[in-house]
């Protein structure tokens, strides 16, 4: 079987109880639709979890792209952060990053080893910006927020990698008439009220961040039949 799973959000937890929902094999594929880090308080435990896990793939998100530009340029010994040593451009991202989610990340980065933070880092680095899945016939894309400047004349591999997590989806159009567009990023109640705590689906898009973040439920579909899993 080929599940997805939306914004995980350093929400451990609730991510080995779906497995144990969707009774999660050896054998099955799992995708995670981005932003595996910031919020919660177990983001770079979640990273290590799914770094040993060779059927799992993730794509890059917001969230994933700010921690794998900025923990590199944190200390390498633990210890507070000290404003002076990042010059001004540097500061202000961290500090940006600090107020979305960040600072429980970076707690838990420095208290790893030199060995463990080299792993995180690599891990990051290899997530592309998106997947393609065919399942039964069917092509999902599978990107956390989207397409941006979406161009149908274009080849997935002709956009920059950013245009997959930095802008949203337009729920309202239909990207691909023969594929389907599979995306996190953005809450499902924001595309339709009727969808709070739900999947979306409609004009072969299927939008699956349900706010696990922010008191909601982790989603996951099984690409093969349509089936939907939360967890609390």
């Amino acid at each position: 079987m080929t599940y997805v799973m939306g914004d995980l959000h350093g929400m451990l937890d609730q991510f080995c109880d779906m497995l144990t929902k969707i009774k999660f094999k050896d054998s099955d594929t799992l995708y995670i639709l981005g932003d595996i880090v910031d919020k919660g308080a177990d983001s770079i435990k979640l990273l290590q979890n799914l770094s040993y896990r060779p059927n799992i793939y993730p794509v890059m998100g917001n969230h994933d792209k700010m921690a794998l530009d900025l923990l590199s340029k944190l200390p390498e010994e633990a210890g507070q952060i000290n404003p002076a040593d990042f010059d001004k451009e540097t500061l202000a991202k961290i500090l940006e990053w600090s107020k979305s989610g960040g600072m429980a990340t970076i707690s838990e980065f420095m208290k790893l080893t030199p060995e463990e933070k080299e792993g995180v880092l690599e891990y990051l680095g290899d997530i592309p910006p998106y997947e393609i899945s065919e399942v039964n016939g069917n092509v999902f894309i599978l990107a956390h927020a989207g397409i941006a400047d979406f161009d149908p004349s274009l080849d997935l591999e002709e956009y920059e990698p950013e245009a997959f997590y930095t802008e949203a989806a337009d729920y309202s159009k239909t990207y691909y008439e023969k594929f389907f567009l599979v995306t996190a990023h953005t809450p499902t109640e924001q595309i339709d009220p009727a969808f709070q705590d739900k999947i979306y689906k409609g004009n072969n898009h299927i939008a699956i961040e349900t706010g696990v973040s922010e008191g909601g439920p982790l989603s996951c579909i099984c690409l093969d039949n349509g089936r939907e899993y939360y967890v609390y």
